[in-house]
């Protein structure tokens, strides 16, 4: 028996490991579950910053769709009010309301073509 404190001896400093090692296994879930609450509020932040943004910008396209639709109101009512719409009167009409507009939204002139037209018009065409 002489020879079990000698073994004994020999694991005691292991046993001295056992509070570093639970400290650090601590520390370790300490520190993912900050990661997780840190993601999360993270991810709420971006979330509502998003999603002002988007209102912000839906905002401002329904503005210029709900003004350019009333420019088309009104060049519907001009048509209306007209027995016969030529180019040049639609022009002017339309350079009125129009201007300051870009040419990507922009209103043209097409005559209306019946049926009986439409043949003359792509026989003269050719």
């Amino acid at each position: 028996m002489p020879d079990l404190p000698h073994v004994r001896r020999k694991w005691q400093p292991i046993g001295q490991l056992w509070p570093i090692l639970a400290a650090a296994c601590f520390g370790l879930v300490v520190a993912i579950c900050a990661w997780f609450a840190v993601s999360i509020w993270e991810e709420r932040l971006s979330r509502t910053k998003f999603n002002n943004t988007a209102q912000d910008y839906a905002e401002v396209l329904q503005n210029g769709l709900d003004d350019y639709l009333s420019k088309i109101v009104a060049v519907r009512a001009f048509y209306e009010a007209s027995v016969e719409v030529e180019p040049e009167e639609f022009a002017l009409f339309t350079k009125q309301i129009l201007a300051g507009q870009t040419d990507k939204m922009r209103i043209l002139w097409c005559p209306h073509v019946t049926q009986a037209e439409r043949r003359v018009r792509a026989s003269a065409g050719r």
